[in-house]
């Protein structure tokens, strides 16, 4: 708690993308690579998801909902 307490006395302000347009580039190409390490693990592992999981060094259950995210489960 005396951690949350001292991160607490800062504020952060982070404009609205929409503010920011010269980032989506950034965040797109961000998410793309996501994808495709996801896919390339897949493929590497068989399809295992468990180990692709832990290939990737997530939970299961974290790849599981970046599957949904990226609409890759069949």
């Amino acid at each position: 708690m005396s951690a949350f307490i001292r991160l607490a006395a800062f504020q952060i302000v982070v404009p609205p993308l929409r503010e920011r347009r010269e980032d989506i580039p950034i965040l797109a190409y961000h998410f793309l690579i996501r994808r495709r390490a996801i896919v390339h693990a897949l493929k590497v592992m068989d399809n295992n998801i468990p180990d692709a999981a832990q290939a990737l060094g997530i939970g299961r259950s974290t790849l599981y909902r970046k599957l949904k995210q990226y609409n890759l489960l069949s």
